[in-house]
C-alpha cells in the first residue's frame, strides 16, 4: 500500500507529498529489517513451505522497490512493477518456483530428520524408534502432510512415494500419528 501511495503522490508538489517521498523509503527500509529478521526465524525453523515462500518474495519485492524510490528519481517509480514481473516470474520457473523449491526444501527437511533418527533404509522408511523425541514427530507430521498435499502437482522422491501410498497411510509408516 506505501509503494503504491508513494507512486501516486510522486507528481504532488505539496510540502506533504515531498516529505512522504523523502520519508517513505527510509522508514521502509527499517521495517523491513525487522521483518527479515522474522522471516529467517521462521525458515530456519520450518525451511520453505508455501507461505513462507511468498513472504519471501514479497520482501524481496519491497525491499528492491524501496531500494528504487530511495535512489532513483520519480520518473523510475516504474521499475517497480518491472520488479513485481520478475519476481511473478520467478515464483512459476521450474526449480526455483513456489512448488519445486519448496517441496526440495521439504523434503530435504525430512530426510535429515528420518536420516538422524535412522528411518531410512534404501528407499523406504522404517518405523520411528520409540525414544523418538516430541519435536522430532511434529516435524515428520508436519513435513509429510505439506508433502501429501503437493502429490498431485509435483513429483516426490522415490524414498517418500514407494513408503506411503494409499494402501499404506501414515500411522503404519511412521508407526505413530
Amino acid at each position: 500500500l506505501g509503494i503504491w501511495l508513494f507512486i501516486m503522490v510522486s507528481g504532488q508538489e505539496k510540502p506533504i507529498a515531498r516529505w512522504f517521498r523523502r520519508l517513505y523509503p527510509i522508514v521502509l527500509l527499517v521495517f523491513l529489517a525487522f521483518e527479515a529478521y522474522a522471516i529467517v526465524d521462521r525458515v530456519r525453523v520450518v525451511r520453505f513451505q508455501t507461505g513462507e515462500y511468498v513472504v519471501s518474495l514479497v520482501w524481496i519485492y519491497a525491499l528492491l522497490s524501496a531500494l528504487v524510490l530511495l535512489f532513483w528519481p520519480v520518473v523510475r517509480n516504474r521499475l517497480t512493477a518491472v520488479v513485481a514481473m520478475v519476481l511473478i516470474a520467478v515464483s512459476v520457473l521450474p526449480a526455483v518456483g513456489y512448488l519445486d523449491f519448496t517441496v526440495k526444501s521439504q523434503t530435504n527437511r525430512l530426510y535429515e530428520v528420518l536420516t538422524r533418527n535412522q528411518m531410512i533404509a534404501g528407499d523406504r522408511i522404517r518405523k520411528a524408534p520409540a525414544e523418538l523425541s516430541v519435536e522430532d514427530r511434529r516435524t515428520i507430521t508436519n513435513t509429510v502432510n505439506f508433502l501429501q498435499r503437493q502429490r498431485e502437482e509435483t513429483r516426490l522422491a522415490d524414498w517418500f512415494t514407494s513408503s506411503i501410498t494409499e494402501s499404506n497411510p501414515f500411522v503404519s509408516v511412521f508407526g505413530f500419528d
